[in-house]
């Protein structure tokens, strides 16, 4: 019997057929379940920066959207407005209809002297309500799901080429006479090497925090993404300030 069973095509490719249903019902659910955590992540910062916008409005402020609204309201009653609105999670605004929750982040935007970005982008900000600005005073804007990498100013391994010889020499010659035996030529060769370390410590740019907020199948698809992105941002800051010869050096050492 059940070998007939398994030699009938029919019943073969109806199983096959289930197979195939349930593996594409699993995946759909997959896929739903991303979209809507990548959705949550991307509200959750409109919703926070919204919160506190609101609880810094002046009373002066309140009184002003009262005279430019067609209809009576009273300040009290836009105050009262302004009160539920700061009660909401990003929970909150997710459950929301479309128009509505468009309404409140471009309400957010124009607050802070901002247009809506375009579609697929957002600000980055230097705190709270303070949009980052870049060189020509303009807000800086940021491609969602991408890493945003920051480079920091600090003392850091910056020598030139002859130090670098130098330090190379001295740490492979205070080995050798080590090996030797020869315990004091060995520390004065490493108390030479380390106040030669010292000198060659300068202030330039390095690598500073990075911080990706992007669905999980993205992240697991390049984990070295942040890492190439803060090498490439470093790279071209200390080009632009005059230490073009040291990425070399960096780049023997790893930091690069």
């Amino acid at each position: 019997m059940l070998r007939d069973i398994f030699r009938n095509k029919w019943i073969l490719g109806g199983i096959a057929l289930l197979i195939i249903i349930a593996g594409g019902c699993y995946f759909y659910y997959q896929y739903t379940t991303a979209q809507y955590e990548k959705q949550a992540a991307e509200t959750a910062e409109f919703a926070r920066q919204w919160k506190i916008n609101q609880e810094s409005k002046t009373k002066n402020e309140v009184e002003r959207t009262s005279n430019n609204r067609q209809d009576d309201a009273s300040p009290q009653t836009l105050a009262e407005e302004q009160e539920e609105t700061k009660k909401l999670t990003h929970t909150d605004i997710m459950n929301l209809p479309l128009k509505q929750r468009k309404s409140i982040f471009n309400s957010f935007y124009t607050q802070h002297g901002l247009k809506p970005p375009p579609r697929g982008y957002m600000y980055l900000w230097e705190r709270p309500g303070i949009p980052l600005l870049d060189e020509n005073g303009k807000p800086i804007l940021h491609k969602r799901h991408e890493p945003i990498v920051k480079l920091k100013t600090a003392k850091a391994f910056s020598p030139t080429a002859e130090e670098y010889e130098m330090l190379k020499a001295l740490d492979i010659e205070a080995g050798s006479q080590r090996v030797l035996g020869n315990t004091a030529k060995a520390e004065q060769l490493e108390s030479e090497y380390n106040q030669l370390y010292s000198e060659v410590m300068r202030e330039r740019p390095v690598a500073g925090r990075t911080i990706w907020v992007a669905p999980k199948s993205k992240k697991e698809s390049d984990p070295d993404k942040p890492d190439r992105i803060m090498k490439e941002k470093l790279r071209s800051a200390l080009i632009d300030q005059g230490f073009s010869d040291l990425i070399p050096i960096l780049e023997e050492i790893g930091e690069l």
